[in-house]
């Protein structure tokens, strides 16, 4: 017979594997009883809120090294899934060569919070305030499922209504700097956001933004996520290479496709006529899931707000 108190919170007992296949294999054997976890911010929020029930064993993946940090090679960002978003957000050489990435982590909770979220938690949530700017960055998951490795881009996953898969185990997210950023010795922080953007006479400039908005300044839900990339070909007046992304709430972030082809095939994309064009479209493209704080219309006209005024800027900026 149980001493436990009927009202005394379950306390699930806490696997530690030392590498990734051993976590694995925990998992299949364990099955639906156990979670993955790292940091562990997502799953103690569903356990208060009593959106998600406390599992019988916490797979603790934070002690794997493979999984915990992250490294820059040949222009190629690659995080381990358990890494701490803090640990990327003060990296100097991530501030420069993934900026959208840096300032979307720099929109996420407090810096306490920052300590412990991991960027994969982030990115399996299915709707953390990272994915916008990961999607128009084009990142690809490193999965460890049944089959060895899989590689999947962010937003082929992002598409399938299943979401997270419970054989799998995400392993790494893997962010391909911008060409048009250089990456150099100098130190992020000695050097203006104007000197990292200003474009070389041989190429287009650069169009880079990301932009969260929430009830409050700081540490506050998403109301909507907006993340931005492009080229602008002065010389022929076009917007190039456009990708935009959008997500908010309990929305799951995607492409605004029809909104990019629009903008790029326009002959006019900074005028004030395409202007309303773009913001009819985003509020006939965008679908995203309304909630008590804030109804599905109120964040398809936050987004499209948020994308003229940020083309109004590019308008202003070059001149």
């Amino acid at each position: 017979m149980s001493n436990r108190h009927p009202d005394m919170p379950v306390m699930p007992v806490v696997q530690r594997p030392q590498e990734i296949g051993e976590a694995y294999r925990m998992k299949q054997m364990l099955g639906s009883s156990a979670v993955y976890t790292a940091g562990g911010t997502l799953l103690r929020t569903q356990w208060e809120a009593g959106t998600a029930a406390v599992p019988s064993h916490l797979i603790d993946l934070s002690a794997i090294p493979m999984l915990v940090g992250f490294h820059l090679e040949l222009g190629e960002l690659v995080v381990g899934a358990c890494c701490p978003l803090s640990a990327l957000r003060q990296d100097a050489r991530v501030q420069v060569a993934f900026p959208l990435l840096t300032e979307a982590i720099r929109n996420i909770a407090a810096p306490s919070v920052r300590n412990l979220a991991t960027l994969g938690g982030n990115v399996v949530s299915r709707i953390g305030d990272s994915l916008p700017a990961l999607l128009v960055g084009g990142a690809e998951l490193i999965w460890l499922g049944k089959s060895g490795l899989q590689a999947e881009s962010l937003e082929d996953w992002l598409a399938n209504e299943k979401g997270t898969e419970e054989d799998r185990l995400l392993i790494q997210i893997r962010l391909t700097r911008d060409a048009e950023i250089p990456l150099t010795g100098r130190d992020a922080n000695q050097s203006s956001m104007a000197e990292r953007y200003a474009p070389a006479a041989s190429r287009p400039a650069v169009i880079r933004a990301y932009h969260k908005v929430g009830r409050r300044e700081a540490f506050t839900p998403s109301v909507a996520t907006l993340a931005v990339t492009g080229e602008w070909d002065a010389k022929n007046g076009q917007i190039n290479n456009l990708r935009i992304a959008a997500g908010g709430g309990q929305t799951v972030p995607y492409r605004l496709e029809r909104t990019e082809r629009m903008l790029e095939a326009h002959p006019e994309p900074l005028g004030e006529d395409c202007a309303a064009e773009v913001h009819r479209t985003v509020m006939e493209e965008f679908e995203p899931k309304g909630d008590g704080f804030a109804s599905s219309s109120y964040r398809k006209m936050t987004v499209a707000n948020l994308l003229v005024a940020e083309l109004w800027r590019l308008r202003e900026r070059l001149g």
